[in-house]
This record gives C-alpha cells, structure tokens and sequence, in this order.
C-alpha cells in the first residue's frame, strides 16, 4: 500500500520546515531536499494565483482552508495532482502566526497508480495534525 497523504509546515513565507517521511514515496524528495525551499517552486505556473490567495487567507484570517485541486512538481520533473487542507498555528504567547501546517492528499497520480487515473477521496485525520504541532 502507497501514501496517499503527508503533512508538511511552512514558514509563513512559504518555505518547508517539516516534511513527513511520507511525502518520498509520493514526490521521489527526501524530506530534506524540500527544507528550506519555497513551495511556490513546485506548484505548476497555472495554479500559483489561487494558491497564493488561500495563503493569504489562511495567515490573515487563522481559518482553516481547503484548496482547489492542483499541480505540485515532483522529483523526476512531472507533476502530480494534490488537494490541501492548510491551517495556520499562532503562537500564544506572541499572538502571531509561526508556521502553517499542510495535509496533503494525492487526488490523482498516474504514476504512483500504474496508470489508473481513478480519483482518491481520504479524510483527514485530527490526530496527525495534532501530532505534527507537539513535535
């Protein structure tokens, strides 16, 4: 059985700061060749606008958000389709954002299916967010 789903945060300003050991099987990255990286790198050019507005939103209101589907480049050059549920973590001495917190989920991926194109439907599961910010 393959992931279908790791957890990253970032930075405010986009850049990785932790990346599950799930996301190598799905996008060929060690996690620590994304660290340090701006996500922004790997969406594909047609999804950066409404990607960088659920950014926005997500830093500016606190709320929970899930993104449109869309194109993440993967290691070997080809994309692969994701949908994202992103929040962001406010320290609560400092009263501000410190990182947002990414579940993503696989939606289609030729190539980690063997060329079945079927659509993936996954739910989130509180308690690997919750694990992601006590670590």
């Amino acid at each position: 059985v393959r992931s279908t789903e790791y957890v990253s945060r970032r930075a405010i300003d986009g850049k990785f700061g932790f990346v599950d050991e799930r996301a190598t099987a799905i996008l060929g990255y060690l996690p620590q060749e994304l660290l340090g990286t701006s996500c922004y790198e790997y969406f594909h050019q047609d999804d950066i606008g409404h990607l960088a507005e659920g950014h926005r939103q997500v830093l500016q209101t606190g709320e929970k958000i899930t993104t449109n589907c869309y194109k993440f480049k993967i290691k070997d050059g080809s994309f692969i389709t994701l949908r994202s549920r992103w929040f962001s973590f406010m320290n609560p001495w400092t009263k501000e954002v410190e990182y947002i917190v990414s579940t993503n989920t696989v939606v289609s991926a030729s190539i980690l299916d063997g060329g079945d194109t079927t659509f993936h439907t996954l739910s989130a599961s509180p308690q690997r967010m919750d694990s992601v910010l006590q670590s």
